[in-house]
């Protein structure tokens, strides 16, 4: 997954997550990228990405209005129900 272009409006914060549900690299956007582990115990980022993925969920948490699903996390949760979905059926 790309980390390297930044959130700078819905649009682009809802293809971002999209991104990580669709690459199966979704994570709990509010923890810290660089203590997380994969079911394997391997890091789910590497060095160089971290400090992209930090970037990348503040700018998710600068925008505000996230309409119905009233934060970023909402949003990924909506998402992941659909694309499970979708991949199975």
């Amino acid at each position: 997954m790309d980390h390297s272009s930044p959130i700078k409006s819905l649009a682009d914060a809802q293809a971002y997550i999209r991104s990580a549900v669709e690459a199966d690299t979704t994570w709990h956007l509010e923890d810290d990228p660089s203590e997380i582990i994969q079911s394997d115990g391997t890091p789910l980022f590497t060095e160089q990405d971290i400090p992209l993925v930090k970037q990348r969920c503040n700018e998710l948490y600068a925008i505000k209005d996230w309409g119905r699903y009233g934060c970023p996390i909402g949003y990924l949760l909506d998402y992941e129900e659909i694309w499970t979905f979708i991949q199975t059926h």
